[in-house]
């Protein structure tokens, strides 16, 4: 399919140059109008479409296909927190089982030389990391019915919570 400029002549142009003029627009934050036509090469026929047929292009074409790749990104975006998340969750897990498994080594080892309350603490700390690590499957399975605007929710509760945050606004 072809577009054609309105104004002047009846000049065809592309889907293969009106997508490369989409992208030049998309790339340079979906400028005005007057600097897309400023950006744009000609084409082939050494032609560029008038300013009117860049505003058609711009309103009809362009900004729901932009739209559309906004939501990829956002959703992508999404995808890569929950990943880290789910990362930094599984390394918590990891962590917690050696804690545990030091805590006794040591226990075992330096029966008569450790308090028994450092030892229980260390223990105690360990499981309790370790619980809340493994309550990942769960929310995963919890995670995955959730909508879009539920999983955002979600994203913005876990930064809105997340102490090294915190931490570097102070």
């Amino acid at each position: 399919m072809t577009y054609q400029s309105r104004k002047y002549s009846p000049i065809k142009f592309s889907d293969d140059y009106i997508h490369e003029v989409f992208l030049i627009w998309y790339r340079a934050q979906k400028c005005n109008v007057a600097k897309l036509y400023q950006l744009i090469p000609f084409n082939l026929d050494s032609r560029k479409p008038e300013e009117s047929t860049l505003r058609g292009w711009v309103n009809d074409k362009f900004i729901p296909e932009a739209d559309r790749l906004d939501r990829l990104v956002q959703e992508q975006i999404d995808n890569q927190v929950v990943m880290e998340k789910v990362e930094m969750v599984n390394r918590h897990s990891v962590t917690a089982k050696e804690m545990q498994d030091m805590a006794l080594k040591y226990l075992r080892a330096n029966e008569s030389m450790m308090t028994t309350a450092n030892a229980v603490r260390m223990y105690v700390e360990g499981v309790r990391i370790e619980r809340e690590s493994r309550g990942l499957p769960g929310l995963i399975t919890e995670i995955s019915k959730d909508t879009n605007e539920q999983l955002l929710d979600r994203v913005k509760n876990i930064f809105a919570n997340a102490p090294m945050l915190e931490e570097a606004n102070d």
